[in-house]
């Protein structure tokens, strides 16, 4: 059971390098050392270990290796600074109220 287990990861991270470089054009040893060059950690929160690649969508520019997370809050986001800005001028208007 351990070695299937082993086999399956080994598995997924093969898989994930393969996707990486299919979508972005990033090899592992590239995506290893931007993950390196960031300490391991999201280049927003810096906190949480970086593991998604973060692109423009208009350009396909690769940015850097940010958290599920942050990731997923910038693409809600639409990756829009004014929406985010907003968004924290909102929190910032309401966190002051208590």
């Amino acid at each position: 059971m351990m070695m299937a287990l082993d086999l399956l990861q080994r598995r997924r991270k093969l898989n994930a390098i393969a996707v990486r470089k299919h979508r972005y054009g990033i090899d592992g040893p590239s995506f290893a050392k931007k993950v390196s060059d960031q300490k391991g950690l999201c280049a927003i929160c810096c906190v949480k270990l970086a593991t998604y690649i973060d692109h423009c969508h208009a350009t396909g520019k690769l940015r850097d290796v940010l958290c599920q997370k942050c990731n997923t809050g910038l693409g809600m986001f639409l990756d829009s600074s004014d929406f985010l800005r907003a968004a924290a001028d909102y929190l910032d208007r309401h966190n002051n109220l208590s």
